[in-house]
């Protein structure tokens, strides 16, 4: 994996596994597994979930606030990031990188 790859992973799912400790509850699970030609990286937890649609507003106004900033870098890092409610009580957000080998 090229060094840009691997530092995009990283912030990624820093910023993933930082706003299930943030805002999240416990059990807290995150994982990095490859799927064809692209790595996923999923963090899921028992806080509440959100929707991806706010982020679109946030970054189009062009407002700077501190909420959300960390998932709108995400989702210009990632070519596709996913928030998915599996029940009442536990969220799982998936975002997408390609896996270029050497």
């Amino acid at each position: 994996m090229p060094d840009s790859d691997l530092a995009a992973a990283q912030l990624i799912f820093g910023e993933l596994l930082t706003n299930a400790l943030r805002y999240g509850r416990a059990p807290i699970f995150a994982q990095v597994r490859r799927a064809g030609g692209h790595a996923l990286l999923q963090v899921e937890d028992a806080g509440p979930c959100f929707s991806l649609g706010a982020l679109c507003g946030f970054v189009e106004s062009g407002e700077f606030r501190e909420g959300g900033r960390g998932l709108m870098i995400v989702g210009v890092l990632s070519p596709s990031v996913r928030v998915d409610r599996l029940d009442r009580q536990r969220c799982r957000v998936t975002a997408e990188l390609p896996v270029h080998l050497r």
